[in-house]
C-alpha cells in the first residue's frame, strides 16, 4: 500500500534589514492518508437543459398564480412569455422540455464536499447542458440539428467536452476550499461519465480524451488543485461510463450535412477497452427517425434495448397535467396532393387510396404494434378549390385534394424514462458509484404500481446482459402496457412552421395545399427511416463483422 507524506509548516525566525526581509519556516513531514476523488460528469441530451426548463416552470408557477393588482407591464411580459413558450420551435425547445435523466442522475448522485475524518473516497459532480443550448438563451438550430459548432460559435458536441473542463477545474477547486489544511492528499483522479443522444456522444468523446491524456484535462486538473500534490494520472482514468441512447448525428462537410450515415467528423465515438472500467449504454427499442441512428457498443460492451422513443430512454418528456403535457397529433406517412375535377369525392382519388394503403401497412408494422392501440389512426383529407384562367374560360373547377395517415392521443405519462433511470442507477451502482436513494415521494421520479414489476424484470435485464447473458424479454402483455407509456417520435410533421399543419385561430390539424412535396430530411426532421426499421451502426470492428454478415447473408434482424 502506497504510503503518502505532507508536511507541518511552522514559523521559525524572523528577520529584517532595510533591504531583505526573510521568514524561517520548519516543515515536518507527518504521514497523511491518500484519497481518490471520483468527479462525475454530466452531459444532457440534445435540446435538454435544465437551468432552461426550471425557468419556464418557475414563469409558468409565477404567471399562473393568482395575484391582485398585477401592473400592465408585467401582465404583458407573462402574456408575451406564454405566447413565446407555446410556439413550438428550434429556438425555445430546452425550455418546453422537461428534465432528463441525466438531470436526475446529477441531482442523486452523491457528493462529499467536507471530508470526513479518516474518509479516502469522495465524489464531486459537474452539469453540462445539453447540444444547441445554452442557460437563459435560445437554443442554437445549428448545434441542435447538425450537432457541430462552427467556428465555435455554437454549442456541438465536441464544445460542450470542452466546456466541461470550466466545470472540472471549479468542482475541484469548490472542494479543495471546503477542506483547508487537510490531512489528506489527492492519490487518484477518475471519472463518472454519464450522457443522453449527442451527449452521450460527448461522454464518449470526453472518455477518449480521458483514455488519450489530454492536457486540456490534466490542466482543468491542475487548475483545481492549485499545486496541491497529486500522485495519479495527470488526466485521470474513467470509472464508469453510463449513456442512453447514442445519437451522433454530426453533420459536415465531409459527410454533406447527411446526419443519418455512419460519418461523424471531430467525434471519438470508439470505446477501446481501455477507455473505462465499466461501460454501460441503454438503447431505444422503437426510435425509428432517420436523422437519430444508434451509435452502438453492442460486441464491445453491455448494451441493453429497452421498449420506447428516443427520449422514453433518455427522458425530457412533460408529465401529464403540466401545461405542456405531450399530446401526439402526428401524420404517419407523408402527405400526398392530386388535382381532380369538383366533384369527385376525396375518397375515390389516388391520394387517398394511396394514404388508405399506408394505414393498413402501418397497422401491421412491428414498429406500431404496441402504440396505436392507445390512440385513434385515421386517413385524412382536405381539399382546396383551384381555378387557372383556361379553366375559368371552359368553366371547368377543380380541386386540389390532400391526404395522409394521421394518429392521435392525448396525455401520455413520461413514467417510463423513470424505468430506464432506475437501470442505469442499477448498473452505475454495480460500478462503486454511489447516489442518494430516490425519494418515493418526487412525483418527478416515482413509478405507477403497474410499471413496478416491470421496472424489476428491466433491472434483472440489465444485469443479464453485464453478465453476458440472454435477458428474459418482456411478454405481449407487456409490451402493450408499456405502450402506454412510451411515444411515437417519428412523424411526418412539419417541424420548421406549424402553420403548415395547424390551424393557428382553431388549433385543427390539417393537410396545407403550400406544404412541401419532397421527402426532405432538413423539411421532416423527424420523419421515420425506410421501412421504420431504425439505422444501426457499430463501432470499427464490430461494423466490420456486421457488414461481412449482411453480405454473406449471416444477418439476423436485429432487436431495433
Amino acid at each position: 500500500m502506497t504510503k503518502y507524506q505532507g508536511y507541518d509548516v511552522t514559523d521559525g525566525t524572523h528577520k529584517t534589514s532595510i533591504h531583505n526581509e526573510w521568514k524561517t519556516v520548519v516543515a515536518q513531514k507527518k504521514p497523511v492518508r491518500g484519497v481518490t476523488l471520483t468527479i462525475g460528469v454530466f452531459f444532457d441530451g440534445t435540446g435538454n437543459n435544465r437551468e432552461n426548463t426550471a425557468s419556464r416552470l418557475m414563469q409558468f408557477n409565477e404567471c399562473n398564480a393568482p395575484q391582485q393588482g398585477v401592473n400592465q407591464k408585467d401582465a404583458q411580459s407573462c402574456e408575451d412569455f406564454l405566447n413565446a413558450i407555446n410556439k413550438d420551435s428550434f429556438s425555445n425547445g430546452s425550455y418546453r422540455g422537461y428534465y432528463s435523466n441525466i438531470h436526475w442522475l446529477n441531482l442523486l448522485y452523491k457528493p462529499n464536499q467536507l471530508l470526513s475524518e479518516n474518509q479516502t473516497v469522495a465524489q464531486i459532480r459537474t452539469y453540462i447542458s445539453g447540444i444547441g443550448t445554452a442557460a437563459g438563451e435560445s437554443d442554437s438550430a445549428i448545434g441542435m440539428g447538425l450537432g457541430t459548432s462552427i467556428l465555435d460559435v455554437f454549442e456541438g458536441v465536441v464544445t460542450k467536452t470542452d466546456e466541461a473542463m470550466k466545470g472540472i477545474t471549479r468542482a475541484i477547486l469548490e472542494f479543495m476550499e471546503f477542506n483547508l489544511n487537510p490531512d489528506f492528499c489527492i492519490a487518484k483522479i477518475q471519472f463518472d461519465v454519464f450522457g443522453f443522444s449527442r451527449g452521450a456522444a460527448a461522454a464518449r468523446h470526453f472518455a477518449n480524451r480521458v483514455m488519450e491524456q489530454d492536457p486540456a484535462i490534466a490542466s482543468a486538473i491542475a487548475k483545481g488543485l492549485r499545486g496541491d500534490y497529486y500522485d495519479g494520472k495527470p488526466s485521470g482514468e474513467v470509472r464508469f461510463l453510463g449513456i442512453f441512447d447514442t445519437v451522433a448525428a454530426i453533420g459536415g462537410i465531409n459527410n454533406f450535412f447527411d446526419i443519418n450515415g455512419r460519418s461523424n467528423p471531430r467525434v471519438k465515438l470508439e470505446l477501446r477497452p481501455s477507455v473505462a472500467k465499466k461501460v454501460f449504454q441503454i438503447t431505444a427499442m422503437n426510435e425509428y427517425r432517420y436523422n437519430f441512428s444508434l451509435n452502438s457498443i453492442k460486441g464491445m460492451w453491455p448494451e441493453l434495448a429497452l421498449p420506447g422513443s428516443h427520449s422514453d430512454i433518455g427522458g425530457g418528456y412533460n408529465p401529464v397535467g403540466s401545461p405542456l403535457q405531450e399530446n401526439e397529433s402526428l401524420f404517419l406517412s407523408c402527405p400526398e396532393f392530386d388535382i381532380v375535377s369538383d366533384d369527385t369525392q376525396e375518397t375515390a382519388t389516388r391520394v387517398y387510396r394511396n394514404a388508405e394503403k399506408a394505414r393498413e401497412a402501418l397497422v401491421s408494422l412491428p414498429a406500431l404494434k404496441y402504440v396505436l392501440p392507445h390512440g385513434k389512426i385515421t386517413t385524412k383529407t382536405r381539399s382546396v378549390g383551384v381555378m387557372n384562367s383556361n379553366q375559368r374560360r371552359s368553366g371547368g373547377i377543380q380541386k386540389q385534394v390532400g391526404a395522409a395517415v394521421f394518429f392521435e392521443r392525448t396525455a401520455i405519462p413520461n413514467e417510463w424514462a423513470n424505468v430506464c433511470l432506475r437501470v442505469m442507477l442499477d448498473a452505475a451502482q454495480e460500478a462503486g458509484v454511489l447516489f442518494a436513494p430516490i425519494d418515493p415521494a418526487n412525483p418527478d421520479t416515482k413509478l405507477p404500481p403497474e410499471l413496478i414489476p416491470l421496472s424489476d424484470k428491466a433491472i434483472a435485464q440489465g444485469k443479464a446482459v453485464r453478465l453476458g447473458q440472454a435477458p428474459q424479454p418482456f411478454t405481449e402483455e407487456e409490451r402493450l402496457l408499456i405502450g402506454k407509456y412510451t411515444h411515437c417520435s417519428a412523424k411526418w410533421n412539419i417541424e420548421s412552421d406549424r402553420n403548415l399543419w395547424v390551424d393557428p385561430k382553431t388549433g385543427e390539424i390539417f393537410i396545407h395545399r403550400f406544404g412541401p412535396k419532397e421527402d426532405k430530411a432538413f423539411v421532416f426532421p423527424n420523419k421515420p427511416n425506410g421501412h421504420w426499421i431504425r439505422s444501426v451502426w457499430y463501432m470499427d470492428d464490430q461494423q466490420r463483422l456486421h457488414d461481412s454478415a449482411v453480405k454473406n447473408g449471416d444477418f439476423t434482424t436485429s432487436e431495433y
